[in-house]
């Protein structure tokens, strides 16, 4: 718990949730119209913003360089940005993996699957623990490495992933320690108080259309693994490392988010997109990052990415077309044409089922993907459709009245006091020590003291909290489990 805002109601912040009342469409543009309390606001989306998807009765922001003017905001490929149901907070890892088929995230955050692992992405999580600690603590010796590795898989999510894959805690130390000489060679080149020469690094500059050669260094790290929720874009994630940069000799640092790949140096769309959107994150709390820092540790590449609003504007779409389906209920997205990503898809169950039975489709079998999708999931017996629509349609009530109780967006858009009066926020705590996780590398135990005495205590062991200051740009800090009073 915690937060609060500048009154016994609504909080005091800058995020501003307006209703569509009103909707008309033309072939060049479509006028959206929202009301806020008393007051009423247009807005004219053009070029490929008229296709955004939005309903009357859905909340909408915009973020324009001209909302205190009272005239119709225009959003268009060159300004402007409407950003549907904001409260949907989707993470930067859903936008991207939507990029071959917005079904994708869709069904993932619908239907939760249990994660199906490997051998190869056990051992790159376990890199991602090691490589964090070594950040965090500057340590490179592979001794001391190894000893991290060992207690990183003793972790019982590791443990069961060991498990199931079949694979021994000897063998799984022999894959992650290939990497060690990675760490140590990237911690001599880049972690430094100054740039070292040979650190270079291509810097793209958007605005003047151009390549600057420099070298950089990372002079300091200010978080591991950073928790962000943009109630402004609508957006979460957890940044691998926020670190403190200096591009050439003579510059001041730059606070910018660092992203770890263990796979092939792809510097893919998927991976340049998810540090994109870290970046507009960023703006909450820290001020947008002009870039971020895409670091693949197999290789030792390392490359600048910068937030252009070529790549803003199509990753915000994408974000608002996955908040409108997951917004809507019984509203799905078309089935891909993309044969690649359908079959690599871990959801390709959940899709075939719903499209049959909650769609009540079939499959287009003239097409590959139709084809793919009806041979390994073949239609399931009338009998069992319906049980399955049934439960279907009983977990979207629950899920319906679960957000009816408490909604997520009372956290940033009520104050601290209000939530308190409801039972579900605690004020006026402060953090009085922090110890290492004996469990987990990555955790912390946190305890904090209520300032007043006679402060009640809301929760029970095991609640899921979330840590937040009063000032609105400190929202959800940290999450973490509830133990005892």
């Amino acid at each position: 718990g915690g937060g609060g805002g500048g009154g016994e109601g609504e909080r005091v912040a800058p995020f501003r949730r307006m209703k569509v009342v009103s909707i008309d469409e033309t072939d060049r543009e479509k006028l959206v119209t929202m009301v806020t309390g008393e007051t009423h606001r247009q807005c004219v989306l053009r070029g490929t913003w008229r296709e955004t998807l939005v309903d009357v009765g859905m909340l909408c922001d915009i973020i324009h360089t001209h909302t205190d003017t009272g005239a119709p905001l225009v959003v268009d490929d060159e300004e402007g940005f409407i950003i549907v149901e904001p409260d949907c907070l989707i993470s930067g890892t859903t936008v991207v993996s939507g990029l071959g088929c917005v079904r994708k995230p869709v069904l993932g955050e619908k239907v939760k699957a249990r994660a199906v692992t490997n051998r190869v992405m056990l051992t790159g999580s376990v890199i991602h623990e090691v490589f964090a600690f070594s950040l965090k603590h500057r340590v490179t010796d592979s001794q001391r490495l190894s000893e991290v590795t060992r207690a990183v898989l003793q972790q019982s999510q590791h443990l069961q992933s060991m498990f199931v894959i079949g694979v021994s805690e000897r063998e799984m130390l022999v894959d992650v320690s290939k990497y060690f000489d990675k760490i140590q060679t990237w911690h001599r080149k880049y972690m430094h108080t100054h740039p070292q020469p040979q650190s270079s690094i291509k810097i793209k500059l958007p605005l003047e259309g151009r390549e600057l050669n420099t070298t950089v260094c990372v002079s300091c790290v200010d978080d591991i693994e950073e928790n962000f929720w943009s109630p402004t874009w609508g957006l979460k994630g957890k940044v691998d490392a926020t670190v403190q940069v200096k591009f050439g000799e003579l510059s001041t640092p730059r606070v910018i988010p660092l992203e770890l790949k263990t796979g092939k140096a792809t510097n893919s769309l998927e991976h340049r997109g998810q540090l994109i959107l870290y970046n507009l994150m960023f703006g909450d709390r820290r001020g947008v990052a002009a870039h971020g820092l895409l670091l693949y540790l197999q290789t030792g590449g390392m490359f600048t990415v910068p937030s252009q609003r070529l790549d803003l504007r199509e990753l915000v779409k994408l974000r608002n077309k996955i908040a409108y389906y997951l917004s809507v209920d019984g509203v799905y997205p078309e089935l891909t044409d993309d044969e690649f990503t359908c079959r690599y898809c871990p959801n390709t169950h959940a899709c075939a089922t719903l499209y049959t039975t909650i769609q009540n489709k079939q499959f287009d079998t003239t097409s590959v993907v139709g084809r793919t999708l009806h041979s390994q999931h073949p239609p399931i017996q009338s009998e069992t459709a319906l049980y399955f629509k049934h439960w279907y349609a009983l977990l979207l009530l629950e899920e319906k009245e679960s957000k009816s109780r408490h909604s997520l967006a009372d956290m940033w858009m009520k104050s601290g006091v209000a939530r308190q009066r409801e039972g579900v926020c605690m004020l006026g705590v402060s953090l009085v020590n922090v110890t290492q996780s004996t469990e987990v590398l990555s955790e912390c135990v946190a305890e904090f003291r209520a300032i007043s005495s006679e402060c009640m205590v809301p929760f029970t062991p095991g609640d899921r909290l979330v840590i937040s200051s009063e000032d609105w740009h400190m929202v959800a800090l940290s999450t973490g489990v509830y133990s005892h009073s």
